[in-house]
């Protein structure tokens, strides 16, 4: 794992969802976000799982995230039993979510 994937995995550790969602959008979070991230609970994942999926739809979509796809993997890592940020990050970049990224 790099310097900048611990940073990350650290970074997503210490923030709430909703503080990650609006510091992603540059302060403008809509409704609809808060709305997509309270869904995000039905799935019970860990906050820092929820957020490296969120980090991870961001990185792969320029403006707006599709929750949609977010809701798919986030089912896709309740089924698989993701419990640590680590776990998601790696499953992430396996799915190719960070290949966008700068």
């Amino acid at each position: 794992m790099t310097e900048d994937e611990r940073k990350i995995i650290t970074y997503v550790r210490e923030v709430s969802t909703a503080q990650l969602v609006q510091e992603l959008s540059d302060g403008k979070v809509l409704g609809t976000d808060l709305r997509a991230i309270g869904k995000l609970r039905l799935y019970r994942l860990p906050e820092e799982v929820k957020n490296v999926l969120i980090y991870c739809a961001k990185c792969k979509m320029s403006k707006h995230i599709n929750y949609r796809d977010v809701y798919k993997i986030a089912a896709r890592w309740n089924r698989l039993r993701v419990q640590t940020a680590e776990e998601a990050f790696e499953l992430a970049k396996q799915e190719g979510c960070f290949q966008q990224q700068k």
